[in-house]
């Protein structure tokens, strides 16, 4: 897979960047520029990177989440162009800051998960043992029975949470990656 080649964003000009003829509001600004990249079949990738240095651009461009007026360039997969509509079919955006439902468990999370995420043809049971087999991939299988927790309730790790998260929108079924 690779992503797109030029990215601009609105930036507002400050008084020791002035550029001249442009107002204040109209301003771009290039935050990526000339980037490349490839994620093999069956491999995590991790973005990594200094504070500001485009990464979340990076993954909120990659996963359409920004303005398209703001972005210039293409994704390709496999050497073909990568339309919207279908990057939204084969990937899953997981958020920084994940929303999960405290009071389920970690079993109970991801069954909720399939059951959006998986055709409705696809049987109950065989729903159970993809999270049970995703429940092992993940290494949560200690975790399964305990439930997510907030600030007021003790539940799983930060670790354990953040591969629920991951679990439950993506990876679990043969596609996705991580913002």
């Amino acid at each position: 897979m690779s992503w797109p080649t030029l990215f601009r964003g609105r930036n507002a000009a400050t008084a020791s960047d002035p550029v001249t003829g442009e107002t204040f509001f109209t301003r771009t600004k290039v935050l990526l520029n000339d980037i490349s990249g490839e994620a093999p079949d069956g491999e995590i990738m991790a973005v990594m990177g200094a504070s500001g240095s485009g990464k979340s651009t990076l993954i909120d461009a990659l996963a359409n989440r920004m303005a398209k007026e703001s972005l210039q360039g293409t994704i390709s997969l496999n050497g073909e162009q990568l339309e919207s509509s279908l990057l939204k079919v084969i990937s899953a955006y997981v958020m920084q800051d994940d929303l999960l439902f405290p009071m389920l468990t970690v079993e109970e999370t991801l069954m909720f998960a399939v059951e959006f995420r998986l055709s409705r043809s696809l049987s109950k049971s065989k729903k159970k043992m993809r999270v049970q087999a995703l429940i092992d991939q993940l290494g949560l299988r200690n975790a399964a029975k305990t439930v997510i927790g907030d600030e007021g309730h003790r539940g799983v790790s930060g670790g354990e949470r953040r591969r629920v998260s991951v679990g439950g929108w993506g990876w679990g079924w043969g596609w996705g990656w991580v913002g």
